[in-house]
């Protein structure tokens, strides 16, 4: 993946990344093997809209290193613009892929967000589902407002 060339479709100006779930998961193995920081988004209409009314959380989103289509209606309103999206690429489908992946190559998994018991939980749930991944560390902020986020 490489050589891949990165080519997205913009629904209401946030940038979704035109991959199949392997693609995505290839493309996070490999920012990984780079080493350094990188985000990925799943992104849904929720953000989308918030983005819309939110310059950081749009800026936010632009400078993510992925971003993938959460959703149907992402995928649907890029068939009405005129530029498909490959698939749907949710987050609770690409946590099991990134758990296997994490597993296999001995990477570390460090859960953030959620409430402190469905952080416990997912941890517990991937761990049986996955024995051999190294869960490194949790952490389930306040909810806060994203500008308050940041600190």
């Amino acid at each position: 993946m490489r050589d891949w060339n990165r080519r997205s479709v913009a629904v209401l100006g946030v940038p979704f990344d035109n991959v199949t779930m392997h693609e995505a998961v290839a493309l996070i193995e490999e920012k990984i093997e780079d080493g350094g920081f990188h985000q990925v988004a799943t992104a849904n209409v929720d953000f989308v809209i918030n983005a819309v009314r939110d310059p950081s959380l749009q800026e936010l989103l632009c400078s993510c290193d992925l971003i993938v289509a959460d959703g149907m209606p992402i995928v649907w309103a890029s068939r009405i613009l005129g530029t498909r999206l490959k698939e749907r690429v949710s987050g609770v489908d690409l946590i099991p892929h990134l758990a296997q992946l994490a597993s296999n190559r001995c990477y570390g998994i460090y859960l953030l967000g959620a409430s402190e018991k469905s952080s416990k939980r997912a941890a517990e749930v991937l761990q049986e589902r996955f024995p051999s991944l190294r869960i490194v560390g949790r952490y389930s902020p306040p909810l806060t407002s994203l500008a308050n986020m940041d600190h």
